[in-house]
């Protein structure tokens, strides 16, 4: 049989050659790896992926915000106090120690922002961190010193002869104060003319009653009554600074108010 000629236009298909079947091969299964990856690839620059994220942190803060890992302390009513002045040192009144179980008062204004009882003779705070000392309230003026013993001054409360005093406050700070009491003897007598004393001898009376009371407190400040005096019940104590009228343990001195005077008993207390 005689073969077809080819036309002068026409190319003539060369049978493929094994090196070209397999290069063809390559180039095919190239192209669908390609396309399979384009989607993916799709997904992952053009796709849901910045939404996702969002979405993910969103629901991470909700989840923070209402498992409880968020400390009770910012739902507090008041915004957070500011720290206390501390002050520790020697007493001593018209030149002698001041006796044990003294009441040592802070005011500012004629308002009492701070009191302490000493434990022993001629000291009424400690430098330790942990031991007692004067803890004294916020406040913006002069800080004046009181001290009252049932044994001196007829057993009222009194600044004395000579004033002891502290300028400015300053939140958070701890000083090394020596306090130097004086009065004069005569000063000591009360009701001296007469019936007239007898109507004054009950003035002492509130101050008297303060100084029984806070001997009773010095041994409270455990707020969840776990035998311990330690951080967790600071922790109840900021829970409900602040609060009047509160039934709340925390309340040390049983006043209805979580203020001050409660953070002193619990330092007063700490680590027992």
């Amino acid at each position: 049989m005689t073969p077809t000629p080819v036309s002068s236009g026409q190319t003539t298909r060369q049978p493929a050659t094994p090196m070209a079947v397999k290069a063809r091969r390559v180039e095919q299964l190239t192209t669908q790896t390609a396309s399979s990856l384009t989607p993916s690839r799709q997904r992952l620059t053009h796709g849901p992926t910045k939404p996702t994220i969002s979405c993910l942190m969103k629901k991470y803060l909700v989840l923070l915000a209402t498992s409880g890992i968020i400390f009770p302390v910012f739902v507090m009513a008041e915004p957070f106090p500011d720290f206390p002045m501390a002050f520790w040192g020697t007493v001593t009144i018209n030149l002698q120690p001041a006796p044990a179980g003294t009441l040592i008062r802070a005011y500012v204004s004629d308002v009492v922002m701070g009191q302490v009882v000493t434990q022993e003779s001629g000291v009424y705070g400690y430098t330790g961190p942990t031991k007692q000392k004067l803890i004294v309230g916020s406040s913006s003026g002069t800080i004046v010193f009181s001290f009252q013993n049932p044994s001196l001054y007829g057993g009222m409360e009194t600044k004395g002869t000579v004033s002891q005093t502290h300028s400015p406050f300053v939140s958070g700070e701890t000083i090394n104060k020596n306090l130097a009491f004086a009065f004069t003897e005569a000063t000591t007598l009360s009701g001296g003319s007469g019936g007239g004393g007898g109507g004054g001898g009950g003035g002492s009376s509130p101050s008297q009653t303060s100084l029984s009371t806070l001997g009773a407190l010095s041994s409270k400040g455990d707020a969840n009554n776990d035998g311990k005096i330690n951080v967790l019940d600071f922790n109840s104590l900021m829970v409900n600074w602040g609060k009047i009228s509160v039934e709340a343990t925390s309340d040390f001195n049983n006043d209805g108010r979580v203020d001050i005077f409660d953070f002193n008993i619990l330092m007063i207390n700490w680590s027992k």
